[in-house]
């Protein structure tokens, strides 16, 4: 058994803070799973993966820890892999859907284990000089939809200051999501919800189209540059203004985070 210090580096390292079972709930409650194959890129402890074993859905669920790693919840729709989310792959013609809470650091952990693969896939979507992990993340299951040229969906638990960081290489990120996804919803938590994280924390819904669909995204209005409004916990608000892509309505960067405070991840 690990001692409780060295349980405490792990989750730092690895940027681990696991999901309690009621936002798990209350994150599947509003997905449309019809037809999907659903993925969960680090599911830690399995709340989400146990949340939705009453869908016949296939399952996929991914883990890189090795101690946390369980084969508990396998059945026939699902399948549990112990490796890193930036090894996996997968060919489907299925619509995607992506749920969890990806780890949250900076520096990421994967700096170290996966360097040449972060500058590749960062270098491809033009988002670099960022060194948070749950950005990483983000970018490989875009990456991963727009290779299958499939629809998805992705729905994370991030931090808040992944859309309000005004910095340079944020408001790029920021504009790569705009380009490749509708936002679809937003809702707030509290950072408190989950132990040892200190910041406000957000579900992001993410809806990704296939990369040749391009006159259906007209149709439907979900080209990047025509979503001027979101929903933020029900409310109706200007897209550009909640991710601070207008000088005016930018959060100082010194202004989002609370002094001495660690950026811990939220993973599992």
């Amino acid at each position: 058994m690990l001692e409780r210090k060295n349980i405490q580096n792990k989750k730092y390292i690895l940027g681990q803070f696991f999901t309690p079972k009621h936002i798990c709930e209350q994150l599947i409650s509003n997905i449309d799973f019809t037809d999907a194959l659903i993925i969960e890129p680090s599911f830690g402890t399995g709340n989400f993966i146990a949340s939705l074993k009453f869908l016949s859905n296939k399952k996929i669920g991914v883990e890189l820890d090795e101690e946390l790693f369980s084969d508990s919840l396998i059945d026939k729709n699902t399948t549990l892999l112990n490796k890193n989310f930036y090894d996996f792959s997968i060919k489907s013609a299925k619509k995607l859907i992506f749920i969890g809470n990806p780890p949250y650091r900076t520096p990421a952990y994967s700096l170290t284990t996966h360097k040449d693969f972060i500058s590749k896939i960062t270098k491809k979507y033009n988002v670099m000089g960022i060194r948070e992990e749950a950005v990483f993340f983000i970018l490989h299951t875009i990456d991963i939809i727009r290779t299958n040229n499939t629809s998805g969906e992705i729905h994370y638990i991030v931090p808040m200051s992944l859309l309000k960081n005004n910095s340079k290489f944020y408001t790029r990120f920021k504009e790569f999501l705009k380009e490749q996804c509708h936002f679809a919803n937003i809702t707030s938590l509290k950072g408190p919800e989950f132990e040892g994280v200190s910041q406000d924390l957000i579900i992001l819904s993410l809806h990704v189209r296939p990369s040749t669909d391009t006159a259906r995204q007209e149709t439907e209005g979900l080209v990047s540059n025509n979503q001027k409004f979101v929903s933020v916990d029900g409310q109706k608000v200007l897209l550009d203004e909640y991710l601070c892509l207008k000088d005016t309505d930018s959060i100082p960067f010194q202004k989002i985070f609370k002094p001495n405070t660690t950026k811990f991840g939220v993973g599992g």
